[in-house]
């Protein structure tokens, strides 16, 4: 799909609890390139076009419209269990850090 430069919010197609999720383009030297939710940048193809096979284009946005959000950390100890704790809140995090400074450099942390 054809796009200009902008922020897009996407939503996953054939999907029981669809996700939505941001789709950012801009251009350099009259190339597009794009970024799904913060991931690494990739280039349109050679006509400019920006695949989105799996998702439909709900709007274009001006900027990120939150209401609500929760970061969720997932990781995994040496005997292959997976633990999962949300946050709410940056003060939440860092006191969780402060207390589990391994995890903290497990996501690339230099600080803990």
């Amino acid at each position: 799909m054809k796009l200009r430069p902008g922020l897009y919010k996407l939503r996953e197609k054939n999907s029981f609890d669809p996700q939505c999720v941001y789709l950012h383009v801009w251009e350099v030297d009259k190339n597009l390139y794009y970024t799904v939710n913060g991931s690494a940048g990739s280039p349109a193809d050679e006509y400019n076009d920006i695949p989105m096979y799996g998702y439909e284009l709900v709007k274009q946005l001006k900027l990120p419209a939150v209401s609500k959000a929760t970061v969720v950390l997932n990781w995994t100890d040496p005997d292959g269990d997976t633990y999962s704790k949300k946050f709410s809140s940056v003060q939440e995090m860092r006191k969780f850090f402060n207390e589990y400074p391994q995890l903290a450099k497990a996501i690339g942390s230099k600080k803990y």
